[in-house]
């Protein structure tokens, strides 16, 4: 009797060690989480060679009469597995970042990948400039080899860019877009780059800014 219940104790733990031991190193995406540094609304001029904003230069999203509130985007991702540990030199390429509605975005090839492998803690970040031209208005997710975090619903990370028709490349055609947005009283957030609620020098500024970047 006590040799049949030690084995079934000794069956038990090759069990929950062999769960354990299944789940080590790979990516839980509940376990994991991803948060901006700043709360809120954000926006983040973009261009399609990644030579737009970074994410520290972000703007509070929903500025007016002209005001803008500066505010750090930078993502910050701690990738954990089923267990709770902390992953280390998971692969940048493997981690990227994906937008809920990607309808009026072009994103380039490898464009919003991590910065760097995940780091001893399980750390990665989205702080350099994203290669993807366009716009959206929609809550971005971070997605681990494909599959978004389960963690949170996203983060509220807007976009917009001087390659305003999102096409990859930023030219006369997407000039002329920014030309009619700019007449229009009512304003475009695909045009206003500064985010102020306005169009003015500084989207101008931006959009030449831009002129002739294209996707890699």
């Amino acid at each position: 009797m006590v040799l049949r219940k030690l084995m079934g104790i000794f069956a038990v733990t090759l069990i929950v060690c062999g769960a354990s031991f299944a789940t080590a190193g790979i990516p839980d995406l509940e376990e994991s989480t991803a948060d901006a540094a700043t709360a809120g609304t954000l926006s983040l001029f973009c261009l399609p060679n990644g030579a737009g904003s970074v994410f520290s230069d972000a703007y509070v999203k929903g500025g007016s009469g002209g005001s803008t509130v500066a505010a750090d985007a930078t993502v910050t991702l701690t990738l954990r597995d089923g267990g709770g540990f902390v992953i280390p030199n998971f692969p940048a390429e493997d981690m990227w970042l994906q937008w809920t509605d990607e309808a009026t975005l072009v994103v380039c090839a490898g464009g919003t990948i991590a910065d760097f492998d995940t780091d001893a803690s399980g750390v990665t970040s989205w702080n350099a400039g994203l290669n993807l031209g366009g716009f959206a208005e929609a809550l971005v997710q971070v997605r681990i080899n494909g599959d978004a975090l389960t963690s949170s619903a996203g983060i509220a990370l807007h976009v917009n860019s001087a390659d305003v028709n999102f096409d990859g490349v930023v030219n006369l055609a997407d000039v002329g877009t920014f030309s009619s947005d700019f007449a229009n009283p009512t304003v475009q957030y695909r045009s206003d780059f500064a985010n102020d609620g306005v169009m003015n020098v500084a989207d101008v500024g931006k959009m030449a800014l831009g002129v002739g970047a294209s996707c890699p």
